[in-house]
């Protein structure tokens, strides 16, 4: 049985669970390969430079955390072999249909079945339309709220719907976490622990040693300072999701 490597999965694991919902779910039967996930600033605006893409960042479908987009092939690669890259799509939105997710395809923009109307072929490319429905929803629902009552009990709903992707991730970092190589399964944790040592170093021991050099060694140059700490928290905060998210609001007083 096909089965993707480990940097298919890689590139993968930066997309929204749902089309990696999807794609566990075809390579199973149709072998193929994750070309690209998220897209950083640089990499967005230079493949629009390369008449790759039309939208910019921050824009893209491919620039959201996590990516709102995937690009895939059928493996072996071949570029020209347009009729391939179609059966792969079709094969692609009919997995995501029957699993309850909507995609769309850069084949099909308007999604109506008529490919030869499509005014800018991007055939690996995949992407969510359900988000936009559910900020369709949201924008809606805002529309008839009065009371204050009525917009707590809006925002509840609105929640619950944004936090259906973050539901179905918790169980895709399950199965990420029982892989069998330890670059898919270790990603995390070894992130986590590289910032906490860099954090550590940079609030206690760096201030800590110091002193002790200072007063005990003088003769010691200056100790090693860390750059980039504000990324490292970022990067952190990510990891730590809504638990980091919770703890804001709690030490902001706007939750027990």
């Amino acid at each position: 049985m096909p089965s993707f490597s480990d940097k298919s999965l890689s590139r993968l694991g930066t997309c929204d669970p749902r089309p990696q919902r999807v794609f566990h779910e075809v390579i199973g039967h149709f072998d193929c390969t994750t070309l690209e996930g998220h897209r950083n600033q640089e990499r967005q605006n230079r493949m629009v430079e390369e008449g790759k893409s039309k939208i910019r960042w921050p824009d893209g479908k491919h620039n959201t955390v996590p990516s709102s987009a995937v690009d895939a092939t059928p493996w072996p690669v071949v570029w020209d072999d347009r009729e391939r890259q179609t059966l792969f799509a079709g094969y692609v939105l009919a997995t995501a249909t029957a699993m309850g997710v909507d995609l769309r395809w850069g084949g099909d923009w308007d999604s109506d079945t008529e490919v030869r109307d499509n005014g800018f072929d991007d055939l690996v490319h995949f992407e969510i339309v359900e988000q936009e429905a559910r900020k369709g929803v949201a924008n809606i629902i805002d529309q008839f709220v009065e009371t204050d009552d009525e917009k707590r009990a809006a925002e509840v709903i609105k929640a619950k719907l944004m936090m259906k992707p973050s539901l179905a991730q918790i169980e895709l970092n399950k199965i990420e976490a029982g892989h069998r190589s330890i670059f898919v399964a270790g990603w995390r944790p070894f992130i986590g622990w590289v910032c906490g040592f860099a954090l550590l170093w940079h609030f206690i021991l760096f201030d800590l040693l110091t002193w002790v050099t200072v007063n005990y060694f003088p003769h010691v140059t200056a100790l090693p300072e860390l750059t980039g700490t504000q990324t490292l928290v970022t990067v952190l905060l990510s990891l730590l999701g809504l638990g980091a998210m919770r703890t804001a609001e709690k030490v902001a007083g706007r939750t027990k």
